[in-house]
Formats: C-alpha cells, sequence, structure tokens
C-alpha cells in the first residue's frame, strides 16, 4: 500500500486511494486509516538498522513486484491484505512502544500472515517468490510468543 496507489476493480470502479494519511474513499472508517509516515519512520529507524530488518525492507520492495506482476490484489482478496497491514502497524507500534514484557508476534497474528502467505504460494512457482514466502513463514514461527525484550536480543 503506497501512497498514490489506486485499488480498483478490473471494471474500473475505484474501491479506494491510498494517500499520504492512508486509504480512503468511505470504505473505512478513521480509526483504520493506516499512516504511511509512521510506517517510513519505523523502517528508517529499527528496520533500516538490523539485519532482518534490511532483509524486510527488500522483501517488500520484492513482493510488491510479485503482487504487480501476478495481479494478485483483487476485491476478493483486498480486506485481507489490509487488515493484515493494520496487524504489521500494530506490530511496529509494539515494537517501538510496547513493554519490553509484549509479546511481539502472537498466534492471532501468525495465523492471518500465513493464511495470506499460503494464498500467495499458489500464485506462482517462481523459485525466489517461494523462498521468501517460506523464509518469512519461518521467521514467524521463530519470532511466535516471544517478547520484545527477546525479540531486539535477537535482531541487534
Amino acid at each position: 500500500f503506497r501512497p498514490g496507489m489506486r485499488y480498483c476493480e478490473h471494471e474500473g470502479c475505484t474501491v479506494a486511494t491510498i494517500n499520504s494519511k492512508g486509504l480512503s474513499d468511505g470504505i473505512l472508517n478513521s480509526s483504520t486509516i493506516l499512516d504511511s509516515a509512521a510506517a517510513y519512520s519505523y523502517r528508517d529507524g529499527l528496520m533500516s538498522q538490523t539485519n532482518i530488518g534490511k532483509k524486510y525492507i527488500s522483501y517488500y520492495y520484492k513482493l510488491s513486484y510479485f503482487r504487480e506482476a501476478y495481479n494478485s490484489l483483487t476485491s476478493q482478496n483486498f480486506m485481507s491484505h489490509f487488515n493484515l497491514a493494520q496487524s504489521v502497524y500494530s506490530l511496529c507500534y509494539k515494537m517501538k512502544n510496547g513493554d519490553n514484557t509484549e509479546i511481539i508476534v502472537t498466534t492471532n497474528f501468525k495465523n492471518q500472515a500465513d493464511a495470506l502467505i499460503n494464498e500467495y504460494k499458489n500464485l506462482s512457482t517462481n523459485l525466489e517468490f517461494q523462498t521468501l514466502l517460506i523464509d518469512i513463514q519461518n521467521d514467524l514461527m521463530h519470532f511466535q510468543g516471544k517478547t520484545k525484550a527477546q525479540v531486539l536480543s535477537e535482531i541487534q
């Protein structure tokens, strides 16, 4: 979800537009807006300073390419993508502002991410694409149930 990106049905009907404040066009209320400035701040902070963060910055751009190449964002799965993006924002917020004893990758988050990853696995047999998805699932399993303090000690 990048600023300026428009999500449309195949018939050309606009469902939503991504702007600098997040998602708009009335399908979602103000409590569900994604703040791209906060995401960039997190990326440019903690993410860009750790090896795993750098890996996931790279994965974001690679997976965005594959998502566009395979035209995988559809009206049927748009809300799954958006809901996962909201969960990722929440995870980032916990990493930045949460208590050191707070669980970062919860079972619910892992299950939500796995569901979308498994959907993506069916899009292509491209080895690079499959490898990225499997690596993300391995990281989800590794970090599931760990506290902020435990995650930070492993990634720094």
